[in-house]
């Protein structure tokens, strides 16, 4: 089985003993989804976000600590899943699907032709979306959605939204030796 690692951080004070692993900030100040856990993924967009990171934890006098979180994703995606493999994948990146997947989340979002016809415009704008994806049945059993934020200044970040805690196979914090207790959304 295929695994994929999400990334996360937490910020310490020196004297911390005790830590909460909750959702990353969604660029744009957008709202994440109620009752998931967001992290990045990706390499470039992670080491982005920890630089941005790490540059208030220092301003604030603060010690960030990277979190990886081990996801288990069944079976390697075909490169540009279309509906008819949903039933086959657990992890589902926006960025990459078939054109009758894209009209079937539209659909599924309750989204009309005459409005933004393109799923990842439409979570990019309201990521709290992802969670009617999830309660429709055929997508109910995905792992991990990944969607690409946009930034202010322009660009992108991927953003994955995790399903539950009971998907985390394993989560490495490093530096801290205190106990994190992780908080879904």
């Amino acid at each position: 089985m295929t695994t994929t690692t999400l990334t996360s951080y937490i910020l310490t004070k020196p004297s911390d003993t005790k830590a909460v692993l909750k959702s990353l900030p969604i660029p744009s100040d957008r709202t994440p989804p109620k009752g998931r856990l967001v992290a990045l993924f990706g390499y470039r967009d992670v080491l982005d976000a920890l630089r941005d990171a790490y540059d208030k934890a220092e301003r604030s006098k603060l010690s960030l600590h990277r979190v990886d979180l081990t996801i288990e994703v069944g079976k390697v995606n075909p490169p540009k899943p279309g509906l008819k493999d949903i039933p086959k994948i657990k992890f589902l990146n926006l960025a990459r699907m078939k054109a009758d997947l894209a009209d079937e989340l539209i659909r599924v979002l309750g989204r009309r032709s005459d409005a933004v016809a393109d799923p990842v415009v439409l979570l990019g704008k309201e990521p709290e979306l992802i969670n009617a994806i999830w309660k429709d049945t055929r997508f109910s059993h995905l792992a991990v959605i990944v969607w690409p934020a946009p930034l202010r200044g322009g660009g992108i970040r991927q953003m994955a939204a995790i399903a539950s805690k009971d998907v985390i196979g394993t989560i490495d914090v490093r530096g801290f030796s205190g106990e994190v207790k992780l908080q879904m959304n």
